[in-house]
């Protein structure tokens, strides 16, 4: 069985904070974790400058398709034998929207107390 490869900015305390709770718990997928701030190189598969990476999480899943987003985080959640069920209550009308709209607000609020807004390419 093919892996989803996470890709997540393991500076942001929140960020590795869920992160790493998710790792604790065996997945029914295999789950590649990539800290995009130590291996930036590495959004070159899925062609998203660090710039972008840095606005929301990317899941590449088993199937070679790119999710972002509360999209990424049901991929994550369907993958853990045990959160497996909350991606069908995400995907419910009004909740969907909800949860979108609750994470879109984090995450660019995120990146503005951050400063990615001006941030470029560690390697740059």
């Amino acid at each position: 069985m093919s892996a989803i490869t996470v890709f997540y900015d393991g500076k942001c305390g929140a960020c590795r904070f869920e992160i790493n709770f998710y790792k604790k718990f065996k997945p029914i997928i295999p789950i590649n974790w990539i800290d995009i701030t130590k291996d930036p190189d590495s959004l070159k598969t899925i062609d998203t400058s660090y710039q972008e990476a840095m606005k929301t999480l990317y899941v590449l899943d088993q199937y070679e398709k790119l999710h972002d987003g509360i999209d990424a985080f049901c991929i994550i959640w369907a993958a853990i034998t045990w959160l497996s069920w909350v991606p069908k209550l995400v995907k419910l009308p009004l909740v969907y929207q909800s949860c979108w709209i609750v994470y879109t607000t984090f995450a660019y609020l995120r990146f503005r107390w951050y400063g990615y807004d001006k941030c470029e390419h560690p390697n740059d």
